[in-house]
């Protein structure tokens, strides 16, 4: 075999063999100042210190499916459809709901709604009270000055859920 015919075939597999081990490496800093070496893009929030410019969407861009960066956005898609159609059919057998059982949930909700406006009701007491002089209770000059923003507060919560 001749050198030059060997040279050509040496400086093929060097091409070769460069462009088979040729791959992006990633240098970047995790939140806990860990140093890590990848072929695969940092997660958001990381710090890159050296490796490929890495573009990602700005905030006010329409979001592209919320899947890690290791998935590609056609196997999300797929994902996505597979759950919605796991959740449809989930929901496909569920049992009807009990009418009785809605009118006890209605019917606790209001009880505990009642018991909740009558301990708001004796707190914007107890408040009034306090401010108008009428308790014995002393207060330091920090809790005196709270008083009528917790009064407002107790008002207020009375006024959007109490009837």
């Amino acid at each position: 075999m001749t050198i030059l015919p060997m040279r050509l075939v040496l400086l093929a597999w060097l091409l070769l063999a460069g462009t088979a081990t040729a791959s992006d490496v990633y240098k970047w800093k995790d939140a806990d100042g860990g140093l890590h070496f990848t072929d695969t893009p940092p997660p958001p929030g990381a710090t890159l210190i050296s490796g490929p410019k890495i573009t990602r969407p700005a905030a006010s861009a329409p979001s592209q499916p919320d899947c890690r960066t290791d998935i590609s956005a056609k196997d999300c898609a797929r994902a996505r459809v597979a759950l919605e159609r796991d959740a449809e059919s989930l929901k496909a057998e569920m049992p009807p709901e009990d009418p009785a059982a809605s009118d006890a949930h209605a019917r606790r909700a209001d009880e505990l709604r009642r018991q909740d406006c009558e301990q708001l009701q004796q707190a914007k007491t107890a408040i009034e009270k306090r401010l108008n002089g009428e308790s014995s209770e002393i207060l330091t000059d920090e809790e005196r000055a709270a008083q009528p923003a917790q009064l407002a507060d107790i008002e207020r919560r009375l006024r959007e859920n109490c009837r």
